[in-house]
């Protein structure tokens, strides 16, 4: 790529951000040597336990671990980054944790002295095991917290194909990425979108242990774990060309002050605007996410083409037509192995029936969820499904989504995120097809709480809600 100063100035759109992102770089020269030197983030399962990348790893965090607490860069303190500023159950959450990626991974290039390290992930889906790299003797990546070891696999309830391929086909940011918020905590809005919602909340409850609270970076695996996260974000950003935010409350978030550089110093002056860009800048991916073994086929697009369309964003906040409540008048409880069936007025089926384009999407509002006891437990979900219909089978007709819990769902403000978004357009439309749903028919909402362990065992945890919603969108809302 021949890059001169026009160019250059093109390529990172000549706005604020784009010419902070440059002078971040050191201007054009290093912004081509940049982009064309940009390393590949792999998946951890193609990687030998004595790769390059994973022996950098762990000689990194080996060094981090035995650094004083006033470094920045010490294994505690990058954890305590997480504890005190994540956001959670907002759509701040996705681009927040990109940025803490990217500098805990030019951390690890620097202390391990391996210029060519890129922060490998774990595609769950497709190796639903905890990585081999994470256990052994001797072994930095060890973290002797987790409630599960080698032998033992995440259910393809929470993470299996099906569950990915349906979120990775969501349209609108919102909904896949986590809601709207004013601030990246305890601001007004937010809520959690699938792709949070399900796999993310799902692998830390999973693994439990350090993993399973605010201070999970102590595990090595969560780095690895976020980073399948990012590399979800990247297919359904990047390779499907899906719409991030245009929003400027979206893109002007201040990020400044929580993450340090290579050196330890502070990043004092950071935007969600500008990591919108760092797949550009960067980092890639040259694999292909799903379905598991297919040949990666490359992004058909330029990297001019790739950065307008990155920076520029889209309408991704749904506009709401209609909506219809059901009618509580105290909480809903699910737990054990019941189900707890939700009517819906008639309403409601009138209102689906009504959908006729397909832009128009149905999204079910679950809200005020809490967990009362044990983080044993996710939510499935279903609509209209028979009497005697077993609930915890894979996918069908009636299976319209799921939800998980992350930490105690109160921590640091995280408290209003506690509503789940989930988009149950093709559950109705199927539905609709079949007949299930018609003009004489109800509209029945069926939670169903499983154990995330095992599905034939009965969980202990308890999950009461307010209420639910159905959403009846038409476009999207500027």
């Amino acid at each position: 790529m021949n890059i001169d100063r026009r160019h250059c100035i093109k390529l990172v759109g000549g706005s604020l951000t784009g010419m902070y992102a440059l002078g971040l770089l050191g201007g054009c020269e290093s912004l081509k040597k940049q982009i064309e030197n940009r390393p590949t983030r792999r998946n951890i399962a193609t990687l030998a336990n004595n790769d390059p990348i994973v022996q950098a790893y762990r000689d990194a965090v080996t060094q981090m671990k035995a650094l004083p607490n006033s470094d920045r860069r010490n294994w505690t303190r990058q954890a305590q980054i997480h504890q005190d500023f994540c956001p959670h159950g907002n759509w701040y959450f996705l681009p927040w944790h990109r940025a803490y990626l990217f500098y805990f991974e030019t951390i690890v290039r620097h202390l391990s002295g391996y210029a060519e390290f890129a922060l490998p992930y774990w595609n769950w889906t497709c190796t639903p095991k905890i990585p081999a790299h994470f256990f052994g003797a001797n072994n930095s990546l060890v973290d002797n917290t987790r409630s599960k070891g080698p032998n033992d696999s995440i259910s393809t309830l929470v993470t299996g194909q099906d569950v990915m391929q349906d979120i990775l086909a969501i349209t609108d940011f919102e909904t896949f990425g986590s809601v709207a918020s004013t601030a990246l905590r305890g601001g007004s809005g937010g809520g959690y979108g699938e792709l949070e919602g399900t796999p993310h909340n799902s692998v830390h409850g999973w693994i439990g242990g350090n993993m399973g609270a605010f201070m999970s970076p102590l595990d090595p695996i969560f780095w690895c774990h976020h980073n399948m996260i990012e590399r979800c974000w990247w297919d359904w950003n990047i390779t499907q060309g899906k719409n991030n935010p245009s929003a400027p409350s979206w893109a002007n978030m201040s990020l400044a002050n929580m993450f340090c550089d290579k050196d330890g110093n502070l990043v004092t002056n950071l935007t969600v605007g500008i990591t919108a860009l760092y797949p550009v800048l960067s980092y890639q991916f040259n694999d292909t996410l799903l379905p598991c073994g297919r040949r990666f086929v490359g992004i058909n697009r330029s990297t001019l083409e790739l950065r307008e369309f990155l920076q520029k964003g889209g309408a991704s906040q749904l506009k709401v037509q209609d909506r219809i409540s059901a009618p509580t008048s105290q909480a809903i409880l699910v737990q054990g192995r019941s189900s707890n069936q939700i009517k819906l007025p008639q309403a409601a089926t009138q209102m689906v029936m009504k959908k006729s384009r397909q832009e128009q999407r149905v999204i079910l509002k679950i809200n005020d969820v809490q967990l009362t006891q044990e983080k044993d437990v996710f939510v499935r979900v279903f609509i209209n499904p028979p009497t005697d219909f077993d609930q915890r089978t894979q996918h069908n007709s009636y299976y319209a989504g799921s939800f998980a819990f992350f930490g105690d769902g109160s921590h640091g403000g995280h408290a209003h995120g506690n509503t789940y978004h989930i988009d149950i357009t093709n559950t109705v439309e199927n539905l609709l097809r079949q007949g299930v749903i018609n003009d004489r028919a109800d509209f029945n909402i069926s939670l169903t709480a499983v154990s995330i362990d095992n599905e034939n065992v009965i969980p202990r945890g308890k999950i009461q809600l307010s209420g639910l919603e159905v959403l009846l969108t038409d476009g999207f809302a500027e």
